[in-house]
């Protein structure tokens, strides 16, 4: 924890913010007078401040938040509207480096939690379900949104979604765009806990700290086998999970952390 309490820096994107302290790196969507909406500029940001924050060895746990009482309401139409005689290219770019970033947040080894506060729409709703573990306040909503304005999806939600809820669910909630209240995206199984307003963040801090102290090795293991057991056979993932386990063990962090949980047993023990 040493070399993680050691940087601590900021860094101020296009609509999005970056600070990295004490093992942990959030990234703000920070235009909450624009409802957070997602622009080109933001996606240069996203793809260049996610970069930053999975290449820093001292990150072990990244958070997703959001200014403002809304956490963002996805593609800035009035940007695509601005952009009509260039459209084409500029959705591409668009949706490039959005899913750059996003693939970095998936493929790196330190857990993503999500801060899920107001309407996670669109695209924001894509990246609120970035999250390994996503903490919804009371008041959140997520909305797929996309078909309601001529749009398909992006940010992997035609990906994400029916592995979650199954194809037939997926594509209604695509297609219809039903707003989910928290409670109901927790039964669904998009959110992985829903808190009082009030008590969101002391509850993803909470989460935070549980998760730095944990072993970075142990949670990055945890993110692959999670990731590849859809795609994984049985015997396949028995496989991994020898493998990983194996590299886990081989490391100095988990072990001086066995040698701190077997002490704390057998003091119990005594006493």
């Amino acid at each position: 924890m040493k070399e993680a309490s050691m940087t601590q820096r900021s860094i101020s994107g296009h609509r999005l913010d970056c600070t990295i302290a004490d093992g942990v790196a959030r990234l703000t969507m920070a235009a909450p007078e624009a409802r957070n909406a997602v622009d080109l500029g933001w996606c240069r940001s996203f793809a260049e401040l996610t970069r930053e924050c999975t290449a820093d060895s001292s990150v072990r746990v990244i958070v997703l938040a959001a200014q403002g009482e809304v956490f963002s309401v996805g593609g800035d139409l009035d940007h695509f509207l601005s952009a009509r005689d260039r459209i084409r290219a500029e959705a591409y770019e668009m949706t490039q480096l959005f899913h750059a970033g996003l693939q970095r947040l998936v493929q790196c080894a330190a857990p993503v939690v999500t801060a899920l506060r107001g309407v996670a729409a669109g695209g924001g709703m894509s990246l609120a379900l970035a999250g390994d573990i996503v903490i919804a306040s009371r008041k959140a909503r997520l909305v797929t949104a996309y078909t309601r304005s001529g749009l398909t999806p992006d940010g992997g939600l035609s990906w994400r979604l029916p592995r979650m809820v199954g194809v037939r669910r997926a594509f209604e909630l695509l297609a219809l765009n039903e707003t989910l209240d928290a409670d109901r995206a927790c039964e669904l199984g998009l959110v992985t806990r829903v808190v009082e307003d009030d008590e969101l963040n002391s509850c993803v801090d909470s989460v935070v700290a549980t998760l730095c102290a944990m072993s970075p090795a142990a949670l990055g293991g945890l993110k692959r086998l999670m990731a590849m057991s859809p795609v994984n056979s049985l015997a396949e993932q028995f496989d991994l999970e020898s493998a990983i386990i194996a590299d886990t063990l081989d490391t100095p962090e988990t072990m001086a952390m066995l040698d701190a949980f077997v002490a704390r047993r057998q003091a119990s023990r005594k006493s």
